[in-house]
C-alpha cells in the first residue's frame, strides 16, 4: 500500500470516528438533556381538575314509565379564560356582550346584558369553566357564533344535559323540581354528610327530587388538564380521567293513568265550582251568598292495603320545566303570588282545612268505644232517633226553640230534618243533629273522657304528620281544652279564648270549629278504617334502582299503629 492509500485510509477513519462521536453526542443529548428538559417542563406545568357532571337518576311510575328524565339541550356558553386572552377593553367587552344578548333575543330567548355580566362574574365558576348564558338556543346561534370565533372569543354553543319533566305539570307537587344549590344547601351537604357539590350544581328543591336527592344524584367524574405558567392548556391527562357514575332511578307508587284522570277531574271540578251561581242563605233568604271562590283543591288516592300513594294532585299547578336554567324572576313572582292561588303550594300535604262531615266517622268511633250509645239520653247505635233539623243543648234548659239564647241551638245544613236516623243512616245522610247529641253527651258525662273525640281522631292520624316521604308536610290541628289553654297563655292577643264549653265539643263532633286536617291525613284515616285499623305511613317510592338494574333499596308497608275496631 503506497503512501497515498494510507493517507486516504487515515482520513476515512478520522471522518468515521468524528461521525460516530457526533452521533453519540446527539443520542446523549436526546436521551438525557431533552428528557431532563421535558421533566423540568412537566414539573413547571400545573394540573387543573375539571368536573364531569353525572347524569341524574330518572323517576318512573309504578309501571316503569318515565316521568322525569334527562335530555340534551344546546347551551350558549362563554369561556372566561379565552375571553381574558382576548384582552378586550371595557367598551369593547360591553359592545360584544350587547351583541350577544341581541342575537339571543332574536333567536327567541329573553336575555339581558346584565344577565350575561352576572353570569360571567359568578364566583362559582372557575377560570376554565364554560359559563352558561342561555339554554335551549337554536341552530341559528350555533351557525352565527361558529362562523365568528374571532369576533366572539370564548363564545360557543355546546350540548348539556338538563332535567326533563315529560308530562309537564302533571304530578308536579309530588315530583318537585331542581335548581342551583345555594350556600345553605352547600354547607349542609359537604362530605362526609353527603356527596360532593359545587356551587351551581343542580339539587332537588321540592318533592321526591328533594327527599331522594342522595339517591338521584350521581357521582361526578373528573378531567385533568395540564396548563403552563401562563394558564394555557398544554395537554389532557387521559390517564387521570375518571368517568362519572349516574344517579339511581326512583320507581314510584304513582300510576300515570290514574294520576291523569285525577288531575283532569280535579281541574274540571274547580272550574265548575267557580262558575256556580251564588245560593241564598236559608236563614237569610233576602241575602245572596257571594260566589264560591274555589281557589284550589287536592285529591289523594291511597292503597289501603299498604299505604302506597296511587295518585296525588294539587290545583293549581305549574310546569317544572320552567326551572331549567333557573326560574326567571318574573316567573318566580307569579308562582308565589297569593293572588294567583299559589301554584307551588302542595295542598295535599300542606293545606290545612276543616274536615266537616267527613269527620263524623271518627266521632262515631269515639262514641262506640267510650260507651256512649244506650246510656242516658243516647239510644243504642241501631235504635232510631228523631232528627228535626235542629238541636238545643240540654244544658240550656227549657228554652223557646224559636228564640234560644246564643250558643244553645245548632242545626243541620239548611235546617233539613232527617227524621228517623240511626248510626248508619246518620252517616249516610250526614245528620249534624245526631253528632251534636253525641258531642254534648261525651262532654257532660263525667264517665266519658273530655277528649274522647280528639283521641279517636288522633288514633287515625288526624292532627299528626303522616310520615310521607315528601317535604314540607303540615300536621293540622286538633283542638282540646288543654291546647286551647296553652295557646291562650302563649299568645293571649291572638287567642283570647281559653275556656272549653259544651258548644266547642258539639262543633268539634262535626269536624268544624278549630279542627284542621290535610287531605292526605283524611285519606289515610279512611284507608285505615277500610283496611280494618292498620295505619300506614304513606309511601310514594317503592324502590331505588341502580342503572344496572340492581335494587338499592325497597320500600314496603310501614305500619305506624293499629286502631281498635271491635
Amino acid at each position: 500500500m503506497n503512501e497515498a492509500s494510507r493517507y486516504r485510509m487515515r482520513l476515512l477513519a478520522i471522518i468515521g470516528l468524528s461521525m460516530f462521536v457526533a452521533l453519540g453526542a446527539r443520542l446523549w443529548y436526546l436521551q438525557v438533556m431533552i428528557s431532563e428538559q421535558a421533566a423540568v417542563t412537566a414539573r413547571s406545568n400545573i394540573t387543573r381538575v375539571i368536573a364531569v357532571p353525572a347524569a341524574r337518576g330518572r323517576i318512573l311510575d309504578v309501571k316503569g314509565r318515565t316521568l322525569v328524565g334527562n335530555r340534551l339541550t344546546t347551551v350558549l356558553t362563554m369561556n372566561r379564560y379565552e375571553l381574558a386572552q382576548a384582552e378586550l377593553g371595557g367598551d369593547e367587552l360591553l359592545d360584544m356582550l350587547t351583541e350577544i344578548a341581541i342575537e339571543i333575543n332574536r333567536s327567541g330567548s329573553l336575555v339581558k346584558v346584565v344577565d350575561v355580566q352576572r353570569a360571567l362574574e359568578d364566583p362559582s365558576y372557575g377560570l376554565y369553566d364554560d359559563v352558561p348564558i342561555a339554554h335551549d338556543v337554536g341552530e341559528d346561534l350555533l351557525v352565527f357564533f361558529g362562523e365568528r370565533p374571532e369576533r366572539f372569543p370564548g363564545v360557543r354553543v355546546a350540548e348539556a344535559t338538563v332535567r326533563s319533566y315529560l308530562y309537564g305539570n302533571m304530578a308536579t307537587h309530588l315530583l318537585g323540581w331542581v335548581g342551583s344549590i345555594n350556600d345553605r344547601e352547600l354547607q349542609s351537604r359537604r362530605p362526609p354528610v353527603g356527596k360532593e357539590y359545587r356551587l351551581r350544581d343542580q339539587i332537588g328543591k321540592s318533592g321526591v327530587e328533594l327527599m331522594f336527592e342522595d339517591d338521584l344524584r350521581g357521582v361526578a367524574g373528573r378531567k385533568v388538564v395540564e396548563v403552563d405558567r401562563l394558564g394555557e392548556i398544554q395537554r389532557e391527562r387521559d390517564d387521570l380521567y375518571l368517568a362519572p357514575i349516574p344517579g339511581a332511578d326512583l320507581v314510584l307508587s304513582i300510576d300515570v293513568d290514574v294520576q291523569f284522570l285525577v288531575e283532569t277531574e280535579l281541574e274540571r271540578a274547580i272550574y265548575r265550582a267557580r262558575a256556580a251561581e251564588p245560593e241564598a242563605d236559608p236563614d237569610r233568604p233576602d241575602q245572596v251568598s257571594p260566589a264560591f271562590d274555589a281557589p284550589g283543591g287536592a285529591v289523594v288516592i291511597l292503597d289501603p292495603r299498604n299505604g302506597d300513594v296511587v295518585a296525588m294532585a294539587s290545583f293549581p299547578s305549574y310546569d317544572p320545566n320552567m326551572s331549567i336554567g333557573g326560574f326567571a324572576p318574573e316567573q318566580w313572582a307569579v308562582l308565589n303570588d297569593p293572588a294567583n292561588d299559589l301554584p307551588m303550594f302542595n295542598r295535599a300535604i300542606q293545606g290545612e282545612y276543616a274536615p266537616g262531615s267527613t269527620f263524623k266517622l271518627f266521632t262515631a268511633h269515639a262514641a262506640w268505644h267510650a260507651g256512649v250509645f244506650g246510656v242516658g239520653a243516647i239510644p243504642r247505635a241501631d235504635e232510631l232517633w228523631d232528627d228535626p233539623g235542629a238541636y238545643i243543648l240540654r244544658g240550656c234548659g227549657d228554652v223557646d226553640p224559636r228564640d234560644p239564647p246564643p250558643g244553645c241551638r245548632y242545626r243541620n245544613a239548611g235546617e233539613k230534618p232527617y227524621e228517623d236516623v240511626d248510626l248508619i243512616r246518620s252517616l249516610t245522610v250526614s245528620s249534624d243533629v245526631y253528632y251534636y247529641r253525641i258531642g254534648e253527651s261525651i262532654y257532660i258525662n263525667p264517665e266519658h273522657p273530655d277528649t274522647a273525640i280528639q283521641d279517636a281522631a288522633g288514633s287515625y292520624g288526624l292532627g299528626l304528620e303522616t310520615g310521607i316521604t315528601l317535604p314540607f308536610e303540615q300536621d293540622g290541628y286538633m283542638p282540646t281544652p288543654a291546647n286551647r289553654r296553652q295557646r291562650n297563655e302563649e299568645n293571649p292577643v291572638a287567642f283570647p279564648e281559653w275556656g272549653w264549653s259544651t258548644g266547642d265539643n258539639v262543633i268539634t263532633a262535626i269536624g268544624q270549629g278549630e279542627v284542621l286536617v290535610t287531605p292526605l291525613q283524611l285519606a289515610n284515616a279512611f284507608a285505615t278504617f277500610a283496611n280494618g285499623g292498620v295505619r300506614h305511613a304513606p309511601n310514594v317510592v317503592t324502590r331505588v334502582v341502580a342503572r344496572d338494574g340492581t335494587v338499592v333499596r325497597q320500600f314496603g308497608p310501614r305500619v305506624l299503629s293499629e286502631v281498635e275496631m271491635d
